[in-house]
């Protein structure tokens, strides 16, 4: 039985792995977030993926269920302070969630309820046990079974070809 990511990977078909481009199938976008710096480059790209493909945005954010004592009002003006300083002008208005739970379970169940096209997360730190479990990205990704974007740069910055 495989152990890391990387070896779990090598068990899909060719057909699992296979790629496809991008755009006019895309129409739905959730981008989870943590109000971190690396959640607003992911909040910022993700913003900019949803406008260029006029597709319907959804930002998450999950908490673990004792953190639900601050307001959930509090996280959702945060997240809208964000979107103000990030959007780009004449963007759709992007909807806001929050959940309380595992955030890899969370997110996958949440991109699997509202079908998904594409999620987008910010990149992490790779951490001790990362080669064993996976990143967290990695493990969202494996459970979702959707293409997702791992937002490393600044979001606001050109893809080079």
């Amino acid at each position: 039985m495989p152990h890391t990511f990387s070896e779990r990977l090598t068990e899909f078909s060719p057909d699992a792995l296979r790629t496809r481009p991008l755009g006019a199938d895309v129409k739905r976008v959730l981008c989870a977030i943590d109000l971190s710096e690396r959640s607003d480059q992911a909040m910022q790209r993700a913003l900019s993926v949803a406008h260029r493909l006029d597709a319907d945005l959804t930002f998450l954010h999950v908490v673990e269920p004792r953190e639900l004592i601050a307001p959930a009002t509090r996280v959702r003006e945060r997240v809208a302070d964000r979107i103000a300083l990030l959007a780009p002008r004449g963007i759709r208005e992007p909807a806001v969630e929050l959940r309380a739970g595992e955030h890899v379970q969370t997110i996958a169940k949440f991109a699997d309820e509202t079908r998904t096209d594409l999620i987008i997360l910010g990149s992490q730190r790779r951490r001790a046990l990362a080669p064993l479990v996976g990143t967290t990205a990695e493990r969202i990704i494996s459970l979702a079974r959707r293409p997702a974007l791992i937002v490393n740069l600044d979001g606001g910055l050109p893809y080079k070809s």
